[in-house]
């Protein structure tokens, strides 16, 4: 932040920084306790459920998540919440005297305070060693447990997670969008009309329009927009299937092909507006010897879908996919904001199937 020196243009009378909030936050309940329940539970109870749960609940079991404490980190993550809203109510006479610097909005002051503490005080930063190894065998790169008093970092896939799980224990109207092959946060206020998108990948906070995503990082025609998946506010729902699909990219560079299935499964199922959905679930076909396609960690509802991605692949090379896809995705969890102060990183030539 800058210190704004005394200007003609400025108020008269600077309101004192406030006092320390004197009630805590409340402690975020574990609702779901297992991905079994979590991916069984229906959308209005999903819904109930915090979005680090459900994130943290879906690298359980990954390499990189032995010995993850879900609960752990959920108070942790109330901790960094409390120190933001009481970092944010010391500032805000720094909004007050100067609102143009922030566009006039208090919500887009409250958001780059929020990025400044995590980063700041809690290191929540970008794993630049993850952009030039990135390996999704190991689960802190795409979940936020990497982040949570741990220096491995984060990824366009975690980052704007822990920005919506600490702005929510705020208060703060905060939801997840994709981008093709990318995800990003928003400050999404129906009541107040306010909306803007948060870009905090980076040592700084950017709030780039819609139309920006529309061509970056790969380009979104009007017809995908339309099918509700890019671009728009997620549901706790789509949350999950997000997160899901990044389980499946982790199991698949662990060579669980058959868990890896599941997860694309109930990622489809949550979400059959994904344009890629079918993609990914025939993408891991199943190999010699592996056995079910559908891992039976999970009970599925409906087993007629379930019967509909049964049918064998007629790839004759099944792995092929699956290194190829899996190849895509680790190029993407590259840097994400351009910055004219670091050579740019070469796009990966063809999409990603998961953002």
């Amino acid at each position: 932040m800058r210190y704004f020196t005394g200007s003609s243009d400025l108020p008269t009378r600077v309101p004192a920084p406030a006092a320390a909030t004197a009630q805590p936050l409340p402690t975020t309940d574990q609702k779901a306790f297992s991905l079994e329940r979590l991916v069984n539970m229906t959308p209005e109870e999903l819904a109930g459920v915090d979005i680090a749960e459900t994130n943290l609940l879906c690298a359980t079991g990954l390499k990189g998540a032995d010995g993850l404490d879900v609960g752990r980190c959920l108070l942790r993550l109330d901790e960094y919440a409390q120190w933001v809203r009481h970092y944010t109510e010391q500032s805000l006479w720094d909004f007050l005297r100067r609102p143009h610097d922030f566009k006039n909005s208090e919500a887009r002051f409250r958001v780059l305070l929020l990025i400044s503490v995590l980063q700041k005080e809690y290191g929540v930063h970008y794993n630049e060693q993850g952009e030039r190894t990135c390996d999704f065998s190991n689960s802190k790169n795409p979940f936020i447990h990497g982040m949570i008093d741990d220096a491995n970092g984060g990824t366009c896939a975690s980052m704007p997670v822990m920005y919506v799980a600490v702005g929510r224990r705020l208060g703060y109207p905060m939801k997840l969008v994709l981008a093709k092959t990318h995800v990003f946060a928003r400050w999404d206020n129906p009541k107040t009309g306010e909306q803007f998108n948060v870009e905090g990948t980076n040592a700084r906070f950017d709030a780039h329009p819609d139309s920006y995503y529309r061509n970056w990082p790969y380009p979104i025609s009007d017809e995908e927009v339309q099918q509700g998946w890019y671009l728009k506010s997620l549901t706790p729902s789509e949350e999950l299937a997000v997160f899901l699909q990044n389980r499946a990219h982790c199991l698949i560079d662990s060579g669980r092909f058959s868990e890896a299935r599941a997860a694309f499964v109930h990622s489809f199922r949550l979400a059959p507006h994904n344009p890629l959905g079918r993609v990914q679930i025939a993408s891991v076909t199943r190999p010699r010897g592996l056995g079910r396609a559908v891992s039976t960690q999970y009970s599925i509802p409906g087993r007629a879908f379930v019967d509909e991605f049964s049918a064998p692949a007629v790839n004759p090379d099944p792995l092929a996919d699956i290194e190829k896809i899996n190849a895509m995705t680790r190029a993407n969890l590259g840097w994400v904001v351009p910055d004219e102060t670091r050579p740019h990183r070469v796009q990966p030539s063809e999409p990603a199937i998961a953002p």
